[in-house]
């Protein structure tokens, strides 16, 4: 895994951004959503906790922890007091490594996607950028397609769909870790050995 830091010692405070190469451009043509989707439900469930145990472990570590892709990266941010980044970072692995992916979540996120896609086309602003990004590239390219799915394809989309994305994309040789705050090379460089040490490496797709 590639490790970048910026030492900024003015507040006991670190910030972790890990970017794996696992963006909506990797959806396939009749699975848009499959990235995103992958990325959101990584922290509903982990190492048999559920998703209100692990905001809860975080929380009581005082850190700031989320998960979410983009257009070419997903990434896990985690924000947290210095003397607490050993352990946030442990509780963020697990999260990251051990994914449960459960059923149940899926279909609550899956829920929610389909009425944020109803509400959206109730806004001008909403029609008017699908429709932009869907004439400048085209719907067979990944800039024209929606990064949060259609309705076809958020119904389609299985728990194995998923699994397999993760095991696909997801691991230590196609992310990046950026480390910034109040640590030092030798310091960060240990406790993420500790927490991602473990991670296999992943097959990702060209």
């Amino acid at each position: 895994m590639r490790v970048v830091l910026v030492e900024k010692r003015d507040l006991p405070l670190v910030q972790v951004n890990l970017q794996v190469n696992a963006g909506s451009v990797l959806d396939p043509a009749d699975r848009p959503g499959l990235a995103s989707l992958t990325a959101a439900m990584l922290d509903e469930g982990a190492a048999g906790m559920t998703s209100l145990q692990i905001a809860d472990a975080f929380e009581m570590l005082g850190a700031r922890f989320g998960v979410g892709a983009g257009t070419h990266t997903a990434s896990m941010t985690l924000r947290v007091p210095s003397p607490r980044l050993e352990e946030a970072l442990r509780l963020a692995s697990t999260v990251m490594l051990r994914p449960d992916f459960p059923a149940h979540e899926l279909d609550r996120l899956r829920k929610e996607r389909l009425t944020s896609l109803v509400r959206r086309f109730d806004e001008p602003n909403a029609i008017m950028g699908v429709l932009f990004d869907q004439t400048l590239f085209g719907t067979q390219h990944p800039y024209g397609r929606s990064g949060i799915g259609t309705e076809a394809s958020l119904r389609a989309l299985t728990v194995a769909d998923l699994r397999a994305f993760y095991q696909r994309q997801y691991g230590p040789n196609n992310a990046t870790a950026i480390v910034v705050g109040d640590i030092d090379a030798a310091t960060a460089r240990r406790q993420l050995e500790a927490a991602f040490g473990g991670w296999q490496r992943a097959t990702p797709a060209d």
